[in-house]
C-alpha cells in the first residue's frame, strides 16, 4: 500500500509539473496575474496597486514564495499606469525578472504613463534584466508557452487604458 501511494504521488507530481497554472495575486485595487509553468518557470503580467509600492511588493513576494518561484522568467506590463506597474520596480531591484516585455506604443500625453515608464527604464538599466518592446503580431515563446501580442499596433490611437497590451496566452491546446 505504501509503495502504491508513493508511486501515485510521483505520478501526480510529474503530471502537475507538465501543466501551467494561472494565479491571480491579491493586490487590492490593481492587477497581478502569475502564470506558473513547468520546472519552476513563471511569468507575471502586471503587478500594481493603488495602495503603494511596498504593499504590492510584499504581497507579490509572499505569493511567489508560496508558489516556490524564486525568479520570474518574464514579466509583461500591459500599460504604464500605477495600478499595473507600481510593484515591479522593487522586484526589479531584487533582480527577480530575467526579461521584461512592455508595449512599444503608449499614450505619450499621459503624465503618469511617462513618469512610470521613465522610472522603469532607469531601474532596468541597473539590472541584468533584458527589456523588450512589443506591438501587435509579436510573439514570445517561453518554455512551450506562447504569448501573442494582439494589440496595440502602430495605427492604434487612444488613451492609456485603451492602449493596453492585449496578450493571448497559449499552452498546449489551451489558450
Amino acid at each position: 500500500v505504501i509503495l502504491a501511494l508513493a508511486a501515485g504521488s510521483i505520478f501526480l507530481y510529474n503530471r502537475q509539473d507538465r501543466d501551467a497554472r494561472v494565479i491571480f495575486a491579491d493586490v487590492g485595487q490593481g492587477e497581478c496575474a502569475i502564470i506558473k509553468l513547468p520546472r519552476n518557470k513563471a511569468v507575471m503580467i502586471d503587478f500594481g496597486t493603488s495602495y503603494g509600492d511596498e504593499y504590492v511588493a510584499e504581497e507579490i513576494e509572499a505569493t511567489l514564495t508560496k508558489l516556490n518561484i524564486p525568479k520570474l522568467s518574464a514579466v509583461f506590463i500591459s500599460h504604464f499606469h500605477t495600478d499595473h506597474i507600481s510593484g515591479f520596480i522593487p522586484l526589479l531591484k531584487e533582480k527577480k525578472a530575467e526579461k521584461i516585455y512592455v508595449p512599444m506604443y503608449y499614450d505619450k500625453s499621459d503624465n503618469e504613463s511617462r513618469e512610470n515608464l521613465s522610472a522603469l527604464l532607469s531601474a532596468a538599466l541597473l539590472t541584468p534584466s533584458k527589456l523588450h518592446m512589443l506591438s501587435a503580431c509579436d510573439r514570445v515563446n517561453l518554455d512551450g508557452a506562447l504569448f501573442e501580442i494582439l494589440s496595440p499596433g502602430s495605427d492604434f490611437k487612444g488613451k492609456a487604458n485603451d492602449m493596453s497590451m492585449v496578450i493571448r496566452f497559449t499552452y498546449g491546446d489551451v489558450s
